[in-house]
């Protein structure tokens, strides 16, 4: 049977400047908030002080930084008082912050933040929830990274669907004996100094470094990988990257792949020639593992408490 060429793209931002999780977090109790599909990514309503209304914020754990759609940040900085911004060098190139804004996530009050100016008119397709037809754009208000997320001890449960924000330490012992019981698997993550969430896994012997990335519709493991481990393989078209890179395609199944100790082998998935990531990773990059791998495994993503749970869907 002749495969069919699917392309795929995933949508991550490189971060290149040092990355450093606030020691304390602000003074919030445990609360959720609904997260919305919007063409195979993940979103929360969000506004910014001297916003009227509520905009759609890509919830990405690729990213080690939080963005700010650059539009409303100029309208923001012309007609609000007291919005300011300040200039700062990104790998040589100037780049605008909002600095020390108030923020709204579903209307709650969640403190104020740094966001750095970027252009994402148009980032997203079309759908049921924008009205528009599949091709069609919105504007997002911005993109929450690994800075914010980890600054509110953040948990996205794929489950249920939610984003919880929690203040102080949990009880992470009694938490994860709780998931277990519920027939989970723990695995390790930790977020490295370049803003990027670890997982450990391996391929037979040898250990890899997984970028967990709510970002990215497709899980995305290096070609290099145990190419005689190979299940099955078959070119599939293309992989398209940030700063416009993209790489050949194939997709199949890796004999004796493990994430952290939770057998991931039965998961089809994409492998490609990925691009150099500034990570901080313990091990060498494996891949990245997306939303398609965490819906398929039930993922509770617990960024404050340093874990992963996994639960193959029934």
């Amino acid at each position: 049977m002749k495969a069919r060429s699917i392309p795929v793209r995933v949508i991550a931002a490189f971060g290149v400047l040092a990355f450093q999780v606030l020691p304390s977090s602000p003074s919030l109790g445990a609360i959720q908030f609904p997260l919305t599909i919007i063409h195979a990514h993940l979103y929360v309503p969000m506004a910014l002080a001297g916003q009227t209304k509520l905009h759609w914020w890509l919830v990405d754990t690729g990213s080690p930084w939080s963005l700010v759609n650059i539009e409303q940040a100029k309208q923001l900085v012309r007609l609000t008082p007291g919005i300011s911004e300040q200039l700062t060098t990104v790998a040589g190139k100037d780049c605008k912050v909002l600095v020390n804004i108030r923020t709204f996530v579903d209307g709650y009050p969640v403190g104020q933040f740094d966001f750095f100016e970027a252009s994402l008119n148009g980032m997203i397709a079309g759908n049921r929830f924008t009205g528009g037809r599949y091709g069609d754009s919105f504007e997002a208000g911005g993109v929450l990274g690994v800075n914010f997320l980890a600054r509110y001890r953040a948990l996205l449960n794929f489950r249920y669907q939610r984003l919880f924000f929690r203040a102080g330490t949990i009880q992470a012992l009694a938490e994860r004996a709780g998931f277990e019981r519920e027939g989970y698997t723990y695995v390790p993550v930790q977020v490295t100094p370049l803003g990027r969430i670890e997982a450990i896994g391996s391929v037979g012997a040898n250990s890899y470094s997984f970028l967990i990335d709510s970002g990215s519709p497709q899980t995305i493991l290096q070609s290099t990988i145990e190419e005689g481990a190979w299940v099955f393989r078959w070119r599939s078209g293309n992989v398209y990257f940030a700063l416009g890179q993209s790489a050949r395609v194939s997709t199949g199944r890796l004999r004796g792949f493990k994430l952290g100790t939770q057998d991931v082998s039965g998961k089809t998935v994409q492998f490609a020639t990925l691009p150099d990531l500034q990570t901080g990773f313990s091990h060498p990059l494996g891949g990245i593992i997306g939303e398609d791998f965490l819906w398929a495994y039930q993922a509770i993503l617990d960024i404050g408490g340093g874990a992963l749970y996994l639960k193959p869907a029934s």
